[in-house]
């Protein structure tokens, strides 16, 4: 199984040493493991302020980049990991999460509260996704 790194200006720059995301090929299939993705603005490289819903959603947004430049959708996507520093925000990120990721199957999913985050953050989320190797 071969691997490469994931680069794009359309999210922020790693924060420290680890890549945007990396494709791993085996036979004609790849999978693409996304890290963990913060609110922040790869524009500005801001934290995004605003409610949980607004974080979710450049969170997301900014995976959807990478997994653009590895020519994947959030459709691709079959785990979804999210670290939230208040659980009580839990049915308010669902909702945006919902807007984005469309059933009838959903990826898997874990959700658990940590105490804190890079740059104070209330939201990171990573997922990894599988699709057809690019020929």
């Amino acid at each position: 199984m071969t691997h490469t790194p994931i680069k794009t200006e359309l999210a922020p720059q790693a924060l420290g040493p680890y890549s945007q995301g990396i494709e791993a090929f085996n036979g004609s299939k790849k999978m693409v493991f996304v890290s963990g993705q913060i609110p922040v603005d790869p524009k500005t490289g801001k934290l995004v302020q605003g409610n949980i819903q607004e974080a979710t959603r450049m969170c997301l947004k900014n995976i959807q980049a990478i997994l653009h430049e590895a020519h994947l959708e959030l459709g691709d996507v079959v785990r979804v990991e999210i670290f939230m520093t208040d659980l009580s925000k839990f049915l308010l990120l669902n909702e945006e999460y919902l807007n984005h990721f469309k059933g009838p199957v959903f990826p898997a999913r874990q959700t658990v509260e940590v105490a804190k985050l890079p740059k104070d953050a209330e939201i990171e989320i990573s997922c990894i996704a599988i699709g057809p190797k690019d020929f």
